[in-house]
């Protein structure tokens, strides 16, 4: 059985579409293209500039700790991006600046030093009660109970 289609829908009935179109003169790419900058990460020790030594203990940004309760925090972006920013500050390299550059600056895992250069942490601090908050259950209950 054949589907009969109302005239409108047929494929000669929408209006043609441009295949290419010449950006205005002087402009390249999208209006809403945003190249992201280059910055250059500084490793820094966990008391500066994240807070005061804090109690409890600190992991290396690279630590099971982080990656399963920070990462359930910030969301697996944050984590990952915190990572190449720390293994690039350990290289001396530069990279782009991270699309979750303000989530790590809230949390205070990053801090801007110059317009171009970003400090991240080298440890993270274990989370604290308000963080552990934001946890499912299961998780909050592992995380209060981890040892390293």
């Amino acid at each position: 059985m054949a589907t009969v289609l109302p005239e409108e829908m047929h494929q000669e009935a929408r209006p043609p579409v441009a295949t290419h179109v010449a950006p205005p003169s002087g402009r390249v790419g999208r209006p809403s293209m945003f190249v992201r900058p280059l910055i250059t990460p500084v490793a820094l020790t966990r008391a500066a500039p994240f807070g005061a030594p804090g109690n409890g203990r600190h992991f290396d940004v690279r630590h099971l700790y982080v990656r399963r309760f920070w990462t359930a925090l910030l969301g697996p972006a944050a984590i990952t991006d915190l990572l190449r920013l720390a293994q690039a500050a350990k290289e001396g390299k530069r990279l782009r600046l991270p699309h979750t550059m303000a989530i790590l600056l809230t949390e205070g895992l990053a801090a801007r030093l110059t317009e171009t250069r970003f400090g991240v942490a080298s440890s993270v601090k274990e989370l604290h009660p308000r963080q552990l908050e934001r946890l499912p259950p299961e998780l909050r209950h592992e995380a209060a109970g981890y040892s390293s």
